[in-house]
């Protein structure tokens, strides 16, 4: 009695066909033809993976490694006889690409694209960080000054820097039709640091306040980061200027933030290094 794999080999052989990686069906699956072997194997499909932590990267990276040497035949004899096992460590033709928004693992360079095992690694940042980018964003046009406190409020102490103290001075002055700011508010760098200066109208006459023009922000990189010290740290500047119908809008400004991601990229990057360090001919590349 032949099994499927033998009945399609003996159909192949008395036809004499001989077509290099054709993929045939079967009542057990997808079968490819080997021309080395003269014959058709079941058709093992890559796997494409994906997760959204570099700690998983690393790991993904490790086990990879460890499983294809599971499968490789012994490398030769030891003087005793005894099987020479391949080492679990050698990461030949392993390649880690990490990009901007995470990174690919091709664990295999020398299969194509689809004949190999492929990890994707999207990278999800920490709703603080996603909070900071989107206030940076919306802070381009110009917030009330409601809208700018509202924004800080969604951070807190643990996050910004002498939050009570900056909070306070801001919620200290009111802009209502009571009160009104006649010229432009001038930024000024002193001992103190970054601040704006601001002459308020008011019924019982002007009166001249100083606010904080400068904030730090320190908050997660990205999800699960808070006990593994990977924090993304950038100062950002205040401005405030009158619109056309006097109301005072306020805009934020991070000028290092392009650069402050790209020095936590990197920290991902040298830890994905260390982590895989026993690995030997792990190719490490950046595409960002």
């Amino acid at each position: 009695m032949f099994t499927d794999n033998e009945f399609v080999n003996a159909l192949m052989n008395v036809a004499n066909i001989r077509t290099r990686d054709v993929i045939i069906t079967s009542t057990v699956g997808e079968l490819l033809y080997d021309d080395q072997q003269g014959q058709y194997n079941q058709l093992v499909k890559p796997l494409d993976r994906a997760v959204s932590s570099v700690e998983s990267f690393w790991q993904a990276t490790i086990e990879e490694t460890r499983r294809r040497a599971m499968t490789l035949p012994p490398i030769g004899h030891n003087g005793t006889g005894k099987a020479l096992e391949p080492n679990p460590n050698a990461a030949d033709f392993v390649t880690a690409l990490f990009t901007e928004d995470g990174g690919k693992l091709y664990t295999d360079d020398t299969k194509g694209q689809g004949r190999q095992n492929i990890y994707y690694y999207t990278r999800k940042h920490s709703a603080p960080y996603m909070y900071l980018k989107g206030l940076l964003d919306n802070a381009q046009h110009g917030l009330k000054h409601q809208e700018l406190l509202k924004g800080l409020q969604r951070f807190g102490p643990s996050y910004i820097a002498d939050y009570d103290q900056i909070m306070l001075l801001y919620r200290r002055v009111s802009f209502t039709n009571s009160t009104k700011v006649d010229s432009q508010p001038i930024v000024t760098n002193g001992e103190a640091g970054r601040s704006i200066e601001v002459v308020l109208a008011t019924k019982s006459g002007d009166m001249e306040t100083s606010l904080p023009g400068q904030l730090t922000f320190t908050v997660p990189f990205v999800m699960g980061e808070a006990d593994r010290q990977r924090f993304f740290s950038v100062d950002v500047l205040i401005d405030m200027s009158l619109s056309e119908t006097g109301e005072p809008k306020f805009y934020l400004y991070a000028p290092r933030f392009e650069a402050e991601k790209e020095r936590c990229i990197l920290q991902e990057v040298d830890d994905y290094r260390e982590a895989t360090k026993d690995l030997s001919n792990l190719l490490i590349l950046n595409s960002f």
